[in-house]
């Protein structure tokens, strides 16, 4: 996230202890993310001719994947419960 705010030269997050929240660009920039990553996924989807058995690797930090990913990790497994999620993290 911060190479993404450092490239586009603005904040899109408010960083606090265990918290992140939106900054009001970041609020503003959601929306057309939301819309290409959908297209992107509904693209890569029709392509591979769908994703039953797949795995995902996730590379991210400790306290990303033990703060916010992991709170999360029940609904991606209701939506997809045959995904294998390898989580690496970064020392």
């Amino acid at each position: 996230m911060r190479s993404l705010e450092a490239f586009l030269g603005r904040d899109l997050f408010v960083r606090m202890t265990r918290a992140l929240e939106l900054t009001e660009d970041g609020a503003n920039y959601l929306p057309s993310l939301r819309e290409a990553f959908d297209l992107i996924a509904s693209s890569t989807q029709s392509f591979i001719g769908g994703d039953r058995g797949r795995s995902m690797t996730l590379q991210c930090n400790m306290a990303f994947s033990v703060f916010w990913l992991a709170p999360r990790l029940h609904r991606l497994y209701a939506l997809r419960p045959w995904l294998t999620l390898n989580i690496v993290t970064l020392i």
